[in-house]
């Protein structure tokens, strides 16, 4: 496993991607939200570079109770190996795209292609321990996440 994969995104995406010896982000979602191809290209370096990462991450963690781990692609990267339990937390598709355009600064058109990049929602469903519709407030996100904290510490 490598401990950096700085010189194959480069390599990938083009020295563009660099802005005063930094990587911009920006620069990168333009470029594979609009292209499948370089997308996937960039999953495949970075994934296996991620799953390293959240193997040390549980090493380090290995004597807590319960250790938590957000994954956006978990799915697209077949991580679930690697739990013992996911919790998928969703919203209704316009809640989704209306929050990056509002809390992101994403263009609609943006949103919908971050949106439409991720595995189906009805397959994250099926395949979650447990699942939490996000589509009120923070508020209510929360009680449900310690509700649902509070079931796998009961062993539930």
């Amino acid at each position: 496993y490598k401990k950096n994969c700085y010189d194959e995104i480069v390599e990938l995406l083009g020295s563009s991607i660099i802005e005063d010896n930094k990587v911009n982000y920006k620069k990168i979602s333009k470029i594979i939200f609009n292209d499948e191809i370089k997308r996937k290209a960039l999953n495949s370096i970075i994934h296996p570079f991620v799953k390293e990462g959240i193997k040390e991450f549980f090493l380090k963690h290995k004597y807590e109770k319960i250790v938590c781990v957000e994954v956006p692609l978990l799915f697209e990267a077949n991580y679930e190996d690697l739990f013992d339990k996911i919790l998928v937390i969703t919203s209704d598709k316009d809640i989704t795209i209306k929050r990056m355009v509002e809390k992101r600064g994403y263009s609609k058109k943006e949103a919908e292609n971050r949106f439409n990049s991720q595995i189906n929602p009805k397959i994250q469903l099926k395949k979650g321990d447990y699942v939490i519709y996000n589509d009120t407030t923070i508020k209510d996100l929360k009680n449900q996440v310690y509700k649902v904290l509070e079931e796998i510490r009961s062993g539930n």
